[in-house]
């Protein structure tokens, strides 16, 4: 396709180009095959970027996104108080290791005002040049926090260039509910949004659920974007057999978020732990970075049949899918992670229906990505909380060969209707287009 059907895009959002992890998979799988000299990203996200995707970006820093007070002054004191303390001795000559950790800053954080941001943004010097260079014709963004709002508006604002907004969490609904001053910065994130919300030109959804939602919400109009992913690359390494294996393999694979998946997962391995004491060979791996594993082996790998396992690489994710024997999408059951994730759609979703694998889903009956594998019967489904409901989900799975080949045809064919990435990036492109005034 020529290049001047593609607008100059500027992507803002927490998340880089990666292809490893939430809004970044996402955002990859979408501008695939976007012209390099038409896409730009701004984020300030830690993990690599996939310059295969996007090769302009500009990572945010303290220069455009500053800790307000007073979390400012906290942070100032312990750094410099970390800084005095790394450099004393002990009387005995040797130095004195004293951890200062983030624990208390962040007690104070929750203490003020719960889980959300507590930063201010603004344009630096630097960032403007840089979008003054790029000169974009359309501005898309994540949003993700109010720092992100503003920022977005002020960049649309600098460039002359309208806004489209494609949101992925209801993290509008979730911010800034537990916090002595969190009142305050809830009525503030509700305003802005509906002022951004507003403004823009072009407003999408990760699912259809959160599009009908927000619509209703909002008072303005959400198509929904799906991530996307190349069903025919997939197909040449999907599972073609579905005779059982021994141990059987039950895989998860992605980042373990308190707030959605943690308690979900917990589940799921006591599930397996208590089958393995039955007798029978099955096992689990978490294929997740080290920092879940640093932070979750003590309660997830408390049993010999559950394992942690580095995340495969891009190139081996479809081979590791395709060599487990049951594949695991867990959500959390508690009313604060409902109401998160509620119309989320995880990002794995695609790549797991590809995988000739079949999916057991486990979560509540009101979340989007549950009700998404009843209606089109891709996964077999737990809506029930309870260990005992997995342990009897996962007997029935390892026991009929035709029932997971059944479900993962069914998979297949439903990832080729709903998330072919040709399909989807062309209708992306086009409304694109249409937002940019092309």
């Amino acid at each position: 396709m020529e290049s001047k059907s593609f607008p100059s895009v500027l992507v803002i959002s927490p998340n880089s180009f990666n292809p490893y992890f939430g809004g970044g998979v996402t955002l990859t799988n979408l501008y695939k095959g976007w012209p390099k000299d038409k896409i730009a990203i701004l984020h300030s996200d830690t993990i690599p970027s996939d310059h295969s995707v996007c090769e302009n970006e500009y990572r945010l820093a303290s220069a455009e996104l500053e800790w307000k007070w007073p979390v400012s002054m906290l942070k100032r004191w312990q750094n410099s108080r970390k800084q005095g303390r790394d450099e004393q001795s002990t009387s005995s000559g040797e130095i004195e290791q004293v951890v200062v950790g983030p624990s208390r800053i962040e007690k104070i954080q929750r203490f003020l005002i719960g889980d959300g941001l507590f930063h201010k943004a603004k344009i630096s010097s630097r960032l403007e040049q840089w979008v003054l260079n790029f000169k974009p014709q359309l501005v898309y963004s994540l949003l993700g926090s109010i720092p992100f709002i503003r920022l977005t508006k002020g960049v649309a604002a600098l460039a002359g260039a309208p806004i489209t907004i494609h949101m992925m969490d209801d993290w509008m609904e979730t911010s800034y509910r537990r916090g002595v001053i969190a009142p305050y910065f809830r009525r503030q994130i509700l305003s802005e949004g509906q002022d951004i919300v507003s403004l823009a030109s072009l407003r999408m959804a990760i699912s259809p659920s959160m599009a009908e939602a927000y619509g209703k919400r909002w008072g303005h109009p959400f198509v929904d974007f799906m991530n996307t992913i190349d069903v025919a690359s997939w197909e040449r390494d999907s599972r073609k057999k579905w005779d059982k294996a021994a141990p059987f393999r039950v895989v998860y694979s992605g980042a373990i978020i308190a707030n959605s998946a943690l308690e979900g997962i917990r589940d799921v391995c006591r599930a397996v732990a208590e089958l393995h004491a039955s007798g029978m060979k099955i096992e689990m791996a978490l294929c997740c970075p080290d920092s879940f594993k640093n932070r979750y082996a003590s309660e997830l790998e408390n049993h010999p049949s559950v394992k942690f396992h580095p995340p495969p690489e891009h190139e081996t994710v479809a081979s590791l899918f395709a060599g487990a024997d049951l594949l695991v999408l867990p959500v959390n059951f508690d009313d604060d992670s409902i109401r998160y994730i509620r119309y989320s759609m995880p990002t794995k979703v695609p790549a797991y229906m590809c995988s000739g694998t079949p999916v057991l889903v486990y979560g509540p009956g009101e979340v989007a990505s549950v009700q998404y594998a009843e209606r089109e019967g891709w996964g077999y489904v737990v809506s029930e909380q309870g260990v005992d409901k997995l342990v009897d989900a996962i007997k029935v799975l390892a026991a009929d060969d035709e029932l997971r080949k059944r479900l993962a045809l069914r998979a297949k064919e439903v990832a080729l209707k709903n998330h072919d990435a040709g399909h989807v990036r062309a209708a992306f492109r086009r409304e694109l287009a249409a937002a940019a005034g092309m």
